[in-house]
């Protein structure tokens, strides 16, 4: 069998231009890495991941360090 080559697909369409992040100064990895050792170990862990802007599925991850539990959240 002939494999049937690349797939193709539409870019997505980037509608104006992308917002900024506002992050505070105090959730910088900088200032997790200035923590003491013990507090680090102790840390919950989150990341989140968005779909395209007319899909509005996200998907939430926590993992607490000391314990290796993590839950992921879909929506």
């Amino acid at each position: 069998m002939e494999p049937r080559g690349k797939v193709g697909h539409k870019p997505r369409k980037r509608s104006g231009p992308r917002r900024a992040e506002g992050r505070s100064p105090r959730r910088s990895h900088g200032e997790f890495s200035r923590l003491p050792e013990d507090e680090c170990a102790s840390a919950w862990e989150m990341d989140t991941v968005e779909g395209s802007a007319a899909d509005s599925a996200r998907l939430l991850t926590l993992y607490h360090r000391p314990t290796t539990a993590w839950s992921a959240r879909g929506r």
